[in-house]
């Protein structure tokens, strides 16, 4: 816990960090997203876009965080007026841990572990 008045400074991250690259969910699974997200590093932070590839669809993005272990953000489905809690995890140099949830637009709760894997090329 900090004190009062103390900073808390946050490391840099590194251009060769693993989530660096585009993103998208593994191909085995059975309710697989379009959605394609896209992690990059500008002036020592994480910034991350998203689209969806079926549709065309550029999410928002906002509240990005990295707690040195652990990627979360919010994103922003404009068509379906859609908001979901993300947070990216590493797995292996190609894969990582996400776990998604949020509230659907008719107030209905959801949540989902996935594995996501780095797209060829990136």
């Amino acid at each position: 816990m900090l004190k009062k008045g103390t900073i808390k400074k946050v490391a840099r991250v590194s251009a060769n960090n693993p989530m660096v690259g585009t993103w998208e969910q593994e191909r085995s699974s059975r309710k697989r997203t379009t959605v394609v997200y896209t992690i990059s590093i500008k002036q020592g932070k994480f910034v991350v876009s998203a689209n969806d590839d079926a549709w065309g669809v550029r999410f928002k993005i906002s509240r990005v965080k990295w707690d040195g272990s652990s990627l979360s953000f919010t994103s922003f489905y404009p068509r379906s007026q859609h908001t979901a809690n993300v947070v990216f995890r590493v797995r292996s140099k190609r894969k990582l841990n996400c776990n998604v949830s949020g509230t659907y637009f008719d107030g209905e709760l959801f949540s989902s572990m996935q594995v996501w894997t780095r797209k060829r090329g990136s």
